[in-house]
């Protein structure tokens, strides 16, 4: 790293960083992606080339929904 220069915090995930970040599997990042034909839709992604990503600012509001809706007792309903 060069001095001077701070380490910068990604804005996008992949959807192992995705799962890593929300504490889940791979496939429930999925599930839960917007672009999954199946997918719930409850979390937008971003398409660079192939590579399917998942905003942290999305990902913090997700999380934010679960909690404001009974903290633990609310779960991510992910349809099987």
């Amino acid at each position: 790293m060069t001095a001077g220069r701070r380490p910068v915090s990604p804005a996008l995930l992949s959807v192992a960083d995705t799962a890593v970040y929300l504490g889940v599997s791979r496939t429930t990042v999925y599930k839960l992606s917007a672009a999954c034909g199946a997918g719930t839709g409850e979390l937008p992604v971003v398409h660079i080339g192939r590579k399917r990503l998942f905003r942290v600012a999305d990902l913090d509001r997700l999380i934010e929904r679960s909690v404001a809706h009974g903290g633990r007792q609310s779960r991510i309903k992910v349809a099987s």
